[in-house]
């Protein structure tokens, strides 16, 4: 049931007609409501009328007049539902006028002034404080010209109207219309103010909306700055919107978007202002407050309940800027930059529009922060990149360096031993030296992996002898049968390949320790020697030691030493 009657409570007061604006949306749901109001009311009087013993010619005109007002109704609602809102405005007030003066036509008295309210009213929802001054006059007008026209008053619930008294109740009329009348107007304004900042409120808020979306796309900030302050501009309808941003010293606020030719040309000159400025950027950003500035010295901010008492600072390149409203970009307790919207026509900008837009602003400084934060980390993350593609460069070098340095030392090794390879043999428990290399150890070593050969009843195996990437040696293993009969082939590789990682450590710690004992050695040899040569002064005596020890040293079958200068041949001489 409840359901039921709220159905029908929408089909009678809410317009089937989409009306785009907020006010006429109002217009058109009063219009409507009236409309039904007097549908109601009529018919309610035609039956009335049809079931009570009513006069013939006095039931006749209770007929047109409601017949009359039902056929008006019910056009009003019908221009109402089918979008011809203006048409039902003026139907219903023309209605409201006319029984206005069909009162008048009855006298002064107090339903006069009932009557003469309703369209008051009407016209001051409909046609906001105008309406309710036009009407006062039209209605005026009329009581006038009934004033003009009646000798006496003909109303008897007012004892005081006798036709002596008629200016006096004239008068009270006119007072009474005057208090309904400021009542009508006032309401009539507030409404209208009310649905004003609403919808300008609600396409703020819409705007912001857009905005948040657009940038939640937009990951690059060169990117995002130029198009936010553009569709700002767009979107919001003003002169110039300008982007400040911080510097990381926090002594200047760097331009870092702007529209226009002017913003263009701003920021080639690198546009910035000293965060100690006087100017609207400075104390908005100092106050973390919005500031609103016009073309006038003085400006009440009403978000700090102060008076900003500087004036407005001029730009040769935006003349034409009359107002101005700063919005603080803030994210949590840091103020990282300013929102510049300036317009070209004076008080465009209101504190109702700065706490709405701070919205928009706190959007933008998010943003902002985000898309800082990207280009940091992926700057990061290309610094890294480059460090471990220069590490894994440096790396790579120094593991061929090593791999250089090792076969070298141990090329080195084999020469001072005059040896080509080093090796030993284990057959039927017993072990002998041999170097020669099978060609299962040499392809291990060529191929730098290990090889398994199946022939002849026996089963090899060869692994190379690998030290920090460079092949010294390898290792072969012989089996009698099959491989299977020892185990997996794949654990006897690992175990073999684990022994010659160790082996190669083990004998390249081995040389170390051989080479660095030789080089002691001769370091002592050396030492020795010179122990030996700093005790004598004679030149002849210290060549013959030194000749004499340096041979025992080395182990050398022959030695000899010269002191001077190498003379020329004898033949040049001659010639000479």
């Amino acid at each position: 049931m409840i359901s039921a009657l709220r159905g029908l409570l929408s089909v009678l007061i809410i317009p089937r007609y989409d009306y785009t604006e907020r006010y006429d949306q109002l217009r058109a749901r009063v219009s409507l409501l009236v409309g039904v109001c007097m549908v109601i009311m009529t018919v309610s009087l035609i039956i009335g009328g049809l079931l009570l013993p009513i006069e013939p010619d006095r039931l006749q005109r209770t007929m047109l007049y409601a017949f009359s007002g039902l056929a008006i109704a019910l056009i009003i609602v019908a221009a109402v539902h089918t979008g011809r809102l203006r048409l039902a405005m003026w139907l219903l007030y023309t209605f409201f006028l006319v029984i206005a003066a069909r009162s008048l036509q009855n006298g002064i008295g107090t339903q006069l002034v009932l009557v003469l309210v309703l369209p008051m009213l009407y016209a001051g929802i409909v046609a906001h404080w105008r309406g309710v001054v036009a009407t006062f006059v039209i209605e005026m007008i009329l009581l006038v010209a009934q004033i003009v026209g009646q000798s006496q008053v003909t109303t008897p619930d007012m004892s005081m109207l006798e036709p002596q008294n008629l200016p006096l109740a004239s008068l009270i009329v006119v007072v009474l219309l005057l208090g309904v009348s400021a009542l009508a107007g006032a309401f009539a304004y507030e409404v209208q103010r009310a649905i004003s900042y609403s919808t300008r409120l609600l396409s703020q808020l819409r705007g912001v909306l857009d905005i948040s979306q657009i940038t939640a796309k937009i990951s690059n900030l060169d990117d995002l700055l130029p198009r936010t302050v553009n569709y700002i501009r767009d979107r919001f309808a003003v002169y110039q919107v300008q982007i400040f941003l911080i510097d990381k010293e926090r002594r200047f606020a760097d331009l870092a978007a702007s529209t226009g030719d002017a913003g263009r040309l701003l920021l080639e000159r690198g546009y910035r202002l000293s965060l100690t400025s006087t100017g609207a950027i400075g104390q908005c950003i100092g106050s973390g407050a919005p500031v609103i500035s016009d073309a006038k010295e003085e400006r009440s901010d009403a978000m700090s309940g102060t008076t900003l008492r500087f004036p407005r600072h001029v730009n040769e390149l935006l003349p034409a800027t009359r107002s101005e409203l700063v919005l603080p970009l803030i994210v949590g307790d840091l103020v990282i930059g300013a929102l510049d919207l300036q317009s070209n026509h004076t008080d465009t900008f209101t504190t109702q529009d700065a706490e709405s837009l701070r919205l928009l602003a706190t959007q933008v400084a998010l943003a902002i922060n985000n898309a800082i934060q990207i280009d940091e980390q992926r700057a990061t993350l290309n610094e890294t990149r480059r460090m471990f593609l220069e590490a894994e460069t440096n790396l790579r070098e120094s593991q061929q360096i090593n791999q250089r340095l090792t076969g070298q030392a141990w090329k080195d090794y084999m020469r001072q031993r005059v040896i080509n390879s080093l090796g030993y043999t284990l057959n039927d428990g017993r072990l002998h030296a041999e170097s020669a290399w099978t060609p299962l150890l040499e392809r291990a070593v060529a191929d730098r992996r290990p090889i398994t050969s199946q022939g002849d009843n026996k089963h090899m195996i060869a692994v190379p002898v690998e030290l920090r990437g460079q092949v010294i040696g390898a290792i072969e293993v012989e089996f009698e049968g099959n491989l299977q009969n020892v185990g997996s082939s794949t654990e006897t590789i690992d175990m073999i390949q684990a022994v010659a990682q160790r082996l190669a450590v083990s004998v390249d710690n081995a040389r170390l320790f051989e080479q660095t004992q030789e080089l002691a050695q001769q370091e002592f040899e050396v030492n020795s020697i010179s122990a030996k040569i700093q005790g004598v002064t004679d030149i002849q005596d210290l060549i013959k030691i030194a000749l004499h020890e340096l041979s025992s040293a080395i182990d050398a079958d022959a030695a000899s030493i010269r002191l001077g200068q190498l003379t020329a041949e004898p033949e040049a001489e001659a010639q000479a």
